[in-house]
């Protein structure tokens, strides 16, 4: 069975489904709707006289996540502490929270913000049989369930070396690397396609990297690529050049090399791999 649990901003945690349900009063009703994987929209382009229309793509919409809840007490104190307790975990937009599963897969995170005031839906007082039926509406922007980072390090052992990092992808979604590269030097880091084509053996050299400006790389298409530990402008010597190739699906380990030029003895590359997920659970069965 797959324990689901709600993690407060504030650090508190409320065992919702699962074997340990209900522990601190409160536990997730039949009805939930919405968050076990985010809806996809497929794009077409139709010309006004075209016979059918052409396919684009897809898009990964937002999760949209209806969760019944069931808060109760032994008594008035005790029911009313856990609803007003649930209620201020909740948070707000501004705040939100984080639905945490743990199973067979692992541990998978999914961060929501509530769209609308949660309603309380019981036609009688709530406060006679110490039990609320809330539902609460919220949103997961990001539409992944994220699991533990995957890193591999490669140490250099003189100012001028090589050698390789392990990446792996075993989710069922595409992985955008990042990358952490030491200063003062210039790396040469694989932006390979995966595919049999002119980018399979692709690499990108970064600027030569003075003291103190230790470089992070993001691949993710809608994040910050290039940024210097010192502030600095690093982008604009990149010149243009982006990284566009992501890691495929199901990707099992591989070495990928790296190098380094001009950089000092024990310099390290770092290579983070976010693990995104579609489910809650499963997801790494080709």
């Amino acid at each position: 069975m797959m324990d689901l649990q709600l993690h407060s901003s504030r650090g508190r945690v409320w065992h919702i489904h699962g074997f340990q349900a209900g522990a601190e009063g409160v536990a997730l009703l039949t009805g939930a709707d919405g968050f076990w994987e985010a809806p996809i929209k497929s794009v077409w382009l139709q010309g006004a006289f075209q016979e059918g229309a052409t396919y684009l793509g897809f898009k990964t919409e937002p999760l949209d996540v209806i969760l019944p809840i069931g808060i109760k007490g032994d008594s008035y104190l005790a029911w009313s502490r856990n609803d007003s307790m649930f209620r201020q975990d909740l948070g707000d937009p501004d705040t939100g929270f984080t639905l945490v599963a743990v199973s067979e897969s692992g541990r998978r995170e999914l961060e929501l913000k509530i769209t609308d005031t949660p309603v309380n839906v019981r036609e009688t007082d709530s406060s006679v049989d110490h039990y609320t039926r809330l539902i609460v509406q919220a949103r997961g922007g990001w539409p992944r369930w994220v699991g533990a980072p995957g890193e591999s390090v490669f140490t250099a052992a003189g100012p001028n070396d090589q050698g390789f990092v392990t990446v792996s992808n075993p989710t069922d979604t595409w992985l955008y690397p990042q990358w952490v590269v030491e200063a003062p030097g210039k790396w040469t880091l694989p932006d390979f396609s995966w595919r049999d084509d002119a980018q399979h053996d692709r690499v990108i050299s970064t600027p030569t990297l003075g003291s103190g400006q230790t470089l992070t790389i993001d691949t993710y298409p809608a994040n910050e690529p290039y940024v210097a530990a010192d502030g600095s402008n690093i982008a604009g010597r990149f010149g243009g050049v982006m990284f566009v190739n992501p890691i495929p699906p199901h990707t099992p380990p591989t070495q990928i090399p790296v190098k380094v030029e001009g950089g000092t003895i024990g310099a390290s590359c770092m290579l983070r791999m976010p693990r995104n997920w579609r489910r809650p659970r499963g997801g790494d069965v080709t």
